[in-house]
């Protein structure tokens, strides 16, 4: 090394990408051209940059490391493991230096970068120092000398280092990044872009990285012209300039030891399969297919079910992690407790228990039961909301005695239904009780609609209406003719003399029912009527607290006087009584003596008549002020209800006293903001553009009232000079008077005199603007809590009238009959499917509410649910609505001869029963099970088919052929990459005790974790998921069980230690951690986001929490281990729930594996013969050339290709497999 770093070559700038394989030494690469390739020749004097001449730089040996943050320790632990003689020095951003010590400059810091052989940095660093590698310090000289120039450089730019390298430069391959930027502009000789997968989404990426490596003329040519490079001239020019190997080319000089690939699979537990099948029934239902992945319709369009299905696939592949993943509660909790905050930390309950774990199966079955009543309940509103509608038509279509039927039956449902609820309400816990709370309070908005329109079902007996006309034109006019007639029957009250006794007992039964629909109101109402009355008596306590004062006379509205009249004069009598106001904006003192006295120079003079005419342009708006003040608060003290007899007017009046209330609160609002300006203005508002905040709103809000342009003139008259003018402003006296005694030294007679009168203005214009910050907050909150409680209470009456609105037909045909007739029809069609999907739900429910959680704990044992019929425990079983458990098979023969429950001879039926299947098995290492197995069995169904045809019954026996067969496929495949594990290891490993039960998979994991633990001490896994949710769940769980780790997702370092600003960030900290000290036994990654360019050669294991489509995010992954440093055999683990769409996209992904090895293998041997077993070298060659989308944070986006075969693969593995061929 010495010798050859001896030679110089004196070759051109060296601009390259180096894209070896991953784990084939690319930093010890880049390190040894440092050491053997230093800068020879230095000299010391400034050059000109030779991207921009107008910038003065200075020549150094350095070599410039560009990297991300999370793996720039690990480039400085191995540049010193590898030549501990090379300086480096890991530069923090000038920003924090300049922050730490304050006499530091960016020529200090440049010069002492041009000191270390290796400086290092990051993207995020440079990302936020762009603006100052824009700068560029002047060299002119100075006008004066009495002031120092800033330099606001980055000391990155006061350099050319010798060397610049982009490591991971996918990072820096969009052009119009900040980093991409910087990258490009930073002076340099020698450029290496480094990264074994350089490409992230196209070609372009290559375009951006060619103008950070400078490499004319390509990084001259437009992003335009890019696309229309011809290909093999461009293959050919990046051949010459990138520098590649993989494993597979430099076969046996660096060998590696030994990987193993294991799959773990398990059934789900009980709770959990039902969830999950429930989930995916839906998915089926909303995209069309049946569960072998076939249309179950015609018309149907994959292409438009894409979205679709690429939503549902990520939420099932979060189910299969974890069964309260896809939900909202779980995200609420898990960040409220990672956030350390005390102050969100005790809005839960739950926080007091240090042992809470969220995420258990308790927490699954509670989750699920409450979702489950939550859709219950929406079913049932929607029926009772579709009745309702039904009853209006039938009472448009002059059919009283059925809409009385339809609401009678209604009100006898809801009212049941309200004491079920009640029930509910009293058992549950606080949290809960909110939400019974609302749908009780739906179901009596329901039952008061009830109640109204079966009042009006009773008027229609003894009072019918009108014959239906046959044309929408006729219907307008006797509608409007009928709403004339109620008005006049309103006026004339009295009409029980002239009904016979048959209407009179109608109209009895009328007078009831409105009776209870006014009693359910009030209750609706209760709540808004119980919030006003609170802010009424709160407005009332805050101004009976004022001082009050009594004036004869009020400000006049100004609308007929003339223009020159001297309006703020202007007033009007009271008469021989006062009016008594409240004193909330009191007068100023007017200092008229104090004034007279200090006047001792013309300019003092000009200023304090200034001043004294602002304070009384101040003191005449002060009345206005409490005037409007005590108007509003006598419109908003007026209660919403009373005892008074009632006019039928109550509901107009209340709105024009909320219209007047407005307008009033607009204008004082608007008043304040004159009077502060007046007080503190400084600036000429007459030539600025910028309106009042207030102004600017109700100039958009559109028509104003009378009294809205009434109290605006007023305000117009009063409004001070100060306002409009800055000049009469208090503030501007008292600067004026400060200018005046800048003239005066201190100590002198008129000094004093002056700084009297300054200290006197200022503290007057400090309580009046005390006085308006009061008024704008204090005295505003009260009114407008008064206002808004008042508008919330006639929104509520309003919506509830709005919901008694007759039924009207839209104009979709000639005759309202048949369209009202058409409406029936489809919204009984409507009502039948909701009883349909309530009947399901709540067979579910019931289903949901037997299970225990205490039968989870052990996977053996199912408690006493065994069949009464053929006494054996019940795997595949229905539940009735009596609550009994039989197996399905059972139960379908005993309903052949009886139709009753075999325990209680209650009557069943078949939709009324629910079927189960108890979750069965263990964990498996095994691939599949095998068909070898089923041989005999086979033979006899393919035989039986064969010589009597294929009967209706023996469908199911075809059906478990076909399967059979699938599986033979499948586990062909998966043999050629995963290994099998011994049977008595996977007994071991299910016989760990855990504290919990978390969920099927977290169990999984948790076990494999404590079995490598206990078998070799000191072993340290990666761990990879690509659910930031899942992470922070398993974080808890794995801390839980004592099982010490590290995780992206932590907030706070976990080992305790301080760190300083500016040093490595928490996540680096935890890795140097992790590397260091072998009993953190962990370390949780996301897969998509932080699977690349980390070293972990202390790790032999890597779990896959779940399977990827995307095998470039896998492979990067398990290369995190699987590198050039890695002395001992590793193993993959990958953790697949049985029967779901993980065991699709597991084969899918093997399929991708096979058939990637093959097509490599084949174009180098060109043989096609079937390979016996996968070559990760030629897996790895092939597929980390691809492309490799790591933008997306978390969640990887499958390919519409591969789309149905996420879902469908393992069920459908034939197709698959013709698909490959």
């Amino acid at each position: 090394m010495d010798y050859l770093a001896s030679l110089d070559f004196g070759r051109p700038p060296a601009k390259g990408f180096l894209c070896e394989e991953m784990g084939l030494g690319k930093t010890l690469e880049i390190t040894t051209l440092i050491k053997l390739n230093p800068r020879k020749s230095l000299s010391y004097n400034m050059k000109y940059d030779i991207l921009d001449p107008s910038r003065r730089i200075k020549e150094s040996k350095t070599t410039l490391i560009l990297c991300p943050e999370t793996i720039l320790s690990q480039w400085n632990e191995e540049i010193r493991a590898v030549c501990p003689e090379l300086s480096v020095y890991v530069y923090p951003g000038i920003l924090y230096m300049e922050e730490k010590d304050h006499s530091i400059t960016p020529t200090s810091v440049g010069e002492m970068l041009a000191s270390y052989d290796i400086v290092l940095t990051s993207y995020n660093i440079l990302s936020r120092e762009l603006d100052r590698a824009i700068f560029k310090p002047t060299t002119r000289p100075k006008r004066k000398n009495n002031y120092e120039r800033i330099d606001y450089s980055s000391p990155l730019m006061l350099l050319e280092f010798y060397r610049l390298v982009l490591d991971e430069a996918q990072l820096a391959s969009i052009s119009i990044s900040r980093v991409g930027h910087f990258s490009r502009i930073i002076p340099r000789v020698h450029t290496w872009c480094v990264s074994g997968t350089i490409i992230r989404k196209d070609l372009q990426d290559l375009h951006s990285l060619m103008r950070s490596l400078r490499l004319y003329p390509l990084d001259k040519i437009s992003s335009e012209h890019w696309e229309h490079i011809p290909r093999p001239l461009f293959d050919r020019l990046f051949k010459s300039i990138c520098i590649r190997h993989t494993k597979e080319m430099i076969g046996n000089q660096v060998n590696l030891p030994k990987q193993t690939r294991i799959m773990l699979r398990s059934p789900f537990s009980t709770i959990e399969y039902d969830n999950y099948c429930d989930l995916f029934s839906r998915f089926l239902e909303q995209v069309g297919l049946n569960s072998n992945g076939e249309p179950i319709g015609e018309g149907f369009d994959y292409d438009r079910s894409k979205a679709g299905m690429r939503v549902w696939s990520s939420k099932l592949r979060m189910i299969c992690c974890h069964a309260l993943l896809a939900g909202d509660q779980l995200r609420r909790n898990m960040y409220v407790d990672a956030s350390n905050s005390p102050v969100l930390a005790t809005t839960s309950k739950l926080k007091k228990n240090h042992e809470f774990i969220m995420g258990t199966l308790e927490d699954v079955l509670k989750d699920l039961i409450l979702r489950n009543e939550l859709e219950s309940s929406t079913s049932f509103l929607n029926c009772i909301r579709s009745r309702l509608k039904l009853g209006k038509i039938n009472e448009f279509l002059r059919q009283p005695e059925e809409s009385v039927k339809i609401f009678r039956g209604l009100i006898d449902e809801i009212n049941e239904k309200i004491k079920e609820y009640k029930n509910y309400r009293r058992k549950d816990d606080e949290d809960t009780k909110i939400t019974w709370s609302l749908r009780i309070r739906n179901l009596l908005e329901c039952l008061h609609q009830s109640y109204f329109m079966l009042a009006s079902a009773y008027y229609q007996h003894y009072r019918p209406m009108h014959p239906l006309p046959d044309n929408f034109s006729d219907l307008v006019d006797l509608n409007n003719r009928e709403n004339d007639n109620e008005d006049e029957n309103e006026k004339n009250n009295n009409i029980s003399n002239t009904l016979t006794a048959v209407e009179q007992r109608f109209h009895e039964l009328e007078v009831r029912y409105y009776g209870k629909a006014d009693e359910i109101l009030n209750i609706l109402l209760e709540e808004p009527l119980k919030r006003t009355d609170e802010s009424i008596l709160k407005l009332e306590e805050l101004f009976g607290g004022y001082e009050k004062y009594q004036i004869k006379e009020v400000p006049k509205s100004f609308e007929d006087v003339e223009e020159d009249d001297d309006k703020r004069n202007v007033t009007e009598e009271v008469g021989a009584g006062s009016i008594e106001l409240p004193l909330i904006c009191d007068s100023i003192p007017s200092y008229q003596e104090t004034f007279e006295e200090y006047s001792t120079s013309l300019g003092i003079t000009f200023v304090l008549n200034r001043a004294k005419e602002c304070i009384e342009q101040l003191n005449g708006q002060s009345t206005i002020i409490n005037c409007w003040f005590q108007t509003l608060y006598e419109f908003q003290r007026v209660p919403v209800t009373d005892d008074t007899e009632k006019t039928g007017n109550e509901y107009s009046s209340y709105l024009l006293l909320q219209e007047n209330s407005q307008a009033y609160i607009d204008q004082l609002q608007l008043i304040l903001e004159d009077r502060e300006k007046a007080i503190n203005s400084t600036e000429d508002m007459l030539y600025t553009n910028s309106t009042n905040k207030f102004q600017r709103t109700f100039m958009e809000s559109g028509t104003k009232t009378e009294l809205y342009h009434e109290l605006e003139t007023l305000r117009k008259a009063y409004i001070p000079q100060g306002t409009l003018n800055p000049r009469y402003s208090l503030h501007t006296a008292v600067l004026e008077l400060v200018g005046e005694l800048q003239g005066y030294q201190a100590g002198t007679l008129q000094y004093s005199t002056i700084d009297y009168l300054v200290k006197l203005l200022k503290d007057c214009m400090k309580g009046e603007l005390n006085k308006l910050r009061t008024m704008k907050t204090k005295v505003f909150d009260v009114v407008n809590a008064v206002f808004n409680a008042k508008v919330a209470y006639f929104k509520a009456l309003q919506s509830r009238s709005d919901s008694l609105t007759n039924y009207f037909p839209d104009k979709l045909g000639d005759s309202p009959k048949y369209v009202a007739l058409m409406e029936i029809q489809e919204i009984s069609k409507k009502i039948d499917n909701e009883k349909v999907k309530m009947k399901n739900l709540n067979n579910r429910l019931n289903y949901l509410k037997t299970l225990s959680t205490k039968r989870e704990q052990d996977s053996t044992e199912f408690g006493d649910d065994s069949c009464v019929i053929c006494r054996f425990k019940i795997l595949v079983g229905s539940l009735t609505q009596c609550g009994h458990k039989y197996c399905r098979d059972c139960l379908a023969e005993w309903m052949k001869t009886k139709k009753t429950c075999p325990m209680c001879n209650k009557k069943l039926k078949e939709d009324e029963l629910y079927n189960f299947i108890y979750s069965r098995g263990g964990l498996k290492g095994e691939v599949i099970e095998s068909l070898h197995e089923n041989r005999e069995e086979v033979h006899r169904i393919t035989s039986h088919n064969q010589n009597n045809g294929i009967a209706a019954e023996e469908q199911h026996d075809l059906e478990r052929i076909k399967l059979l067969k699938n599986r033979r496929l499948f586990e062909k495949d998966m043999d050629y990459v995963y290994q099998e594990l011994p049977t008595f290891e996977l007994r071991d490993i299910s016989n760990i005790p855990l504290k919990r039960k978390y969920g099927t998979k977290v169990d999984m994991i948790i076990r494999q974790v404590k079995y490598l633990i206990n078998k070799t001490p000191g072993t340290q896994i990666l761990i990879f998921s690509q659910w930031n949710m899942f992470l922070l769940l398993l974080g808890k769980a794995l801390r839980y069980e004592g099982v010490e780790h590290r995780s992206w997702m932590d907030k706070t370092i976990s080992s305790g230690k301080a760190k300083k600003k500016g040093e490595n960030s928490k996540l680096n900290q935890d890795i140097t951690d992790f590397k260091k000290d072998s009993s953190i036994s962990c370390f949780l990654l996301n897969t998509v986001a932080q699977a690349a360019g980390l070293t972990f050669t202390n790790a032999s294991h890597v779990f896959l929490c779940e399977p990827i489509v995307n095998l470039s995010f896998e492979l990067q992954a398990i290369n995190r281990i699987h590198r050039i440093g890695q002395t001992r055999e590793t193993t993959v683990w990958s953790f697949i729930i049985e029967g779901t769409i993980e065991e699709s996209i597991a084969y899918l992904s093997t399929k991708k594996r096979i058939q990637a090895a093959k097509v490599r293998k084949n174009a180098l041997s060109e043989e096609n013969n079937e390979i016996e077993e996968i070559d990760e070298n030629i897996l790895e060659a092939k597929e980390l050339t691809k492309v490799n989308d790591s933008s997306k944070k978390e969640g990887e986006i499958i390919a519409d290709e591969d789309l149905w075969a996420a879902f469908f693969a393992a069920r459908s593995a034939h197709v698959v497999d013709s698909v490959f061929v």
